[in-house]
C-alpha cells in the first residue's frame, strides 16, 4: 500500500496535469498524496491487526475501537483543529 501510494505521489504532477493546468491544484495534489503516503503504514497495520483479531473470533473489540477511532479521532479531531485551533484543511484557501 505504501509503495503504491509513494509511486502515485511521485508521479502526481504528471497525473494531475492530465486533469488540470492549474499549478496550484497540482501542488496541493502532491501535498495531499505525500500526507497519505506517510499515513499508509499505520493504516496497513491497523487493517492487518483488526483482521487478525477478527479471525481469532473476537469481532466486538475491533468494532468498538474502529467506532471510537472514527468518531473520537477523526471527527472530534477535525472539529478541534479547524474550529478551535484555527487550522485549515490542506487544499482550502485561508480566506
Amino acid at each position: 500500500m505504501t509503495l503504491l501510494t509513494a509511486l502515485i505521489c511521485v508521479f502526481s504532477p504528471w497525473i494531475g496535469s492530465l486533469f488540470t493546468d492549474n499549478s496550484h491544484v497540482i501542488h496541493l495534489l502532491l501535498i495531499v498524496l505525500a500526507i497519505d503516503t506517510l499515513s499508509q503504514p499505520f493504516l496497513a497495520s491497523s487493517l492487518v491487526d483488526t483482521s487478525a483479531i477478527q479471525a481469532g473470533g473476537n469481532s466486538k473489540y475491533p468494532m468498538i475501537v474502529t467506532t471510537l477511532g472514527i468518531w473520537g479521532g477523526r471527527t472530534l479531531g477535525v472539529y478541534i483543529f479547524t474550529w478551535h485551533l484555527g487550522l485549515c484543511a490542506i487544499g482550502k484557501d485561508k480566506n
